[in-house]
């Protein structure tokens, strides 16, 4: 999800918050550590593909393709597609993207694992190609997107720290 995604101040991307893997690896060589009942789904629903919301077992590499595409479309826009939770592949509102973005974010978020991307590789490889084609700053309006614009994103106003007691 996109709380999970930070930019250093060289613009490098960094993923954090691994709960759920640091979990599994929890407990020294070969050790087995159970993440799951049955009937109990672990994650952020919304960025969840259709076959974990479902608590399919088969799941693979395809539902963290759909995540992040889900992470893609809210990272770019600053809203989370609600219509991702709904049992359909069409509709999806791709046009406040920039066109060459839509088809990838559109195949990401399929519906149908099926009609996902296979392997991140994929994904790196049409994002690429997508961002070649994406001109640096259309007529009357530009792709540069602050933090600040999308508050979602946006850090929260710090609170006052509250003093500590003074000794008795």
């Amino acid at each position: 999800k996109p709380e999970n995604v930070l930019l250093d101040e060289d613009g490098r991307v960094h993923l954090v918050d691994f709960g759920l893997s640091r979990l599994a690896g929890d407990g020294g060589a070969g050790a087995t550590t159970h993440l799951t009942r049955t009937d109990v789904i672990l994650g952020t629903y919304e960025y969840m593909a259709p076959e974990q919301r479902r608590g399919e077992k088969d799941v693979d590499a395809r539902a963290d393709i759909f995540a992040l595409g889900a992470t893609l479309w809210t990272l770019l826009t600053g809203e989370v597609i609600r219509r991702l939770l709904g049992a359909s592949d069409e509709g999806l509102p791709l046009d406040v993207l920039p066109e060459p973005l839509r088809p990838v974010i559109e195949r990401c978020c399929a519906h149908k694992r099926g009609r996902r991307y296979r392997s991140v590789a994929q994904v790196s490889a049409a994002l690429r190609q997508a961002v070649k084609q994406i001109p640096e700053d259309p007529p009357g309006r530009s792709l540069a997107v602050s933090v600040e614009d999308v508050p979602s994103l946006a850090p929260s106003t710090p609170r006052a720290a509250t003093p500590p007691p003074a000794p008795a």
